[in-house]
């Protein structure tokens, strides 16, 4: 038996791997071959996303959207393990981890409030955008945690622990080692001039170094989301999660950080990624377990003497 199963595990790591060594060398030779072909439609796609005044609302919206969306990721997801795992351990005390949610929450909404988080020196309406961001996601988090029953935590906390696992592969072992080789200057990189000279600069959002190819943040974007996408069978959860993560390649292009071409691979990338880790290691399973109800969650689990 331990070995049937040992022996599962090694065929899923070796798909893991083989996969991974596949989506690295497309990404590379799509770098190598395909960047110098698409550079004019990518300049004449940014020119067109990238307002040459400022808009009221939305550029306050792009730039939270660009800078907040992972971290709005991760920092809930961690936070949702550590809780899990403690109350794993001291069970009868889940009221108190629902507290420490809650509080967390609070705190983190009155710092970003206070602009100590991300300071903006330009758009202040981004910070109304970050209290509320914050108060959606860390609350939804701690309001899980009250609602859900043993069961539905747990399947929750292994697609998020597979969300995880995919950000990490694809940030680290993709999109990082392909950046450096393919070497794509940013669109506001003096090496784009005379051509960016035209480029309407987002305050706070000038970025000329650590190259475009892919788009990192659209790539962790989509890894971190395509996990939860498919462990959900809601199709309004799937299409919030899905138009989450294609706006904030969009918020890419739109404040010149990237080339469209190089946020199109990044999500490509990302949703592979999330979908690889998702079927080989396993998460399908959970579909057969109960699925927590975003919209309509149950009641708390009764605590057993």
């Amino acid at each position: 038996m331990k070995r049937a199963v040992a022996g599962k595990i090694v065929v899923r790591l070796l798909m893991l791997g083989v996969g991974f060594v596949c989506l690295r060398w497309v990404l590379y030779l799509a770098g190598i071959g395909l960047v110098p072909l698409t550079d004019p439609w990518d300049k004449a796609v940014l020119a067109a996303c990238n307002p040459d005044h400022y808009v009221p609302v939305l550029d306050e919206f792009i730039r939270a959207l660009t800078d907040y969306t992972n971290f709005l990721i991760v920092a809930p997801i961690l936070s949702w393990l550590i809780a899990r795992g403690l109350f794993r351990l001291f069970p009868r005390f889940k009221m108190l981890f629902v507290g420490i949610l809650a509080s967390e929450t609070v705190i983190l909404a009155v710092l970003a409030a206070l602009g100590k988080l991300w300071p903006n020196k330009t758009y202040v309406g981004v910070n109304i955008i970050e209290v509320i961001a914050i108060l959606a996601a860390f609350g939804l988090v701690a309001f899980l945690f009250y609602k859900l029953d043993g069961d539905a935590m747990r399947c929750l906390s292994v697609a998020c622990g597979l969300a995880l696992l995919s950000g990490t592969i694809t940030d680290f072992g993709i999109t990082n080692p392909i950046k450096k080789a393919v070497a794509r200057p940013r669109p506001l990189n003096d090496a784009n001039k005379p051509w960016n000279e035209q480029v309407r600069v987002i305050p706070d959002e000038l970025l000329r170094g650590n190259n475009s190819f892919p788009s990192g943040h659209t790539s962790g974007t989509f890894a971190l989301l395509t996990p939860l996408f498919w462990f959900t069978r809601d199709r309004r959860v799937r299409a919030g999660l899905l138009t989450w993560a294609t706006l904030q390649g969009f918020s890419r292009v739109y404040t010149a950080a990237h080339f469209p071409f190089c946020c199109l691979m990044g999500g490509l990338l990302g949703f592979s990624m999330g979908t690889l880790v998702f079927f080989v290691l396993g998460g399908r399973s959970l579909w057969k377990q109960p699925e927590p109800d975003l919209t309509n969650p149950p009641g708390p689990e009764p605590l057993r003497a």
